[in-house]
């Protein structure tokens, strides 16, 4: 709560390219929800990349896009 109520007289956060190991997934989630809800965007392969698409393209862009 006291996160939230900082975050919201704040600049804008930057983008962030989430990288990690498929067995420790649900954890990533829960770190990626949490970054979300203070104000960060978030790439992560889950929910970004979809299939028939150019996966090396699609990582190309959510890592350049990240600050």
């Amino acid at each position: 709560e006291i996160i939230l109520r900082e975050r919201e007289t704040q600049y804008p956060l930057p983008s962030v390219f989430i990288s990690y190991q498929w067995d420790i997934q649900d954890e990533v989630k829960e770190l990626r929800n949490f970054l979300e809800l203070v104000g960060f965007t978030c790439w992560m392969d889950m929910g970004q990349i979809g299939g028939g698409e150019l996966l090396y393209e699609k990582i190309d862009h959510g890592i350049r896009n990240a600050k």
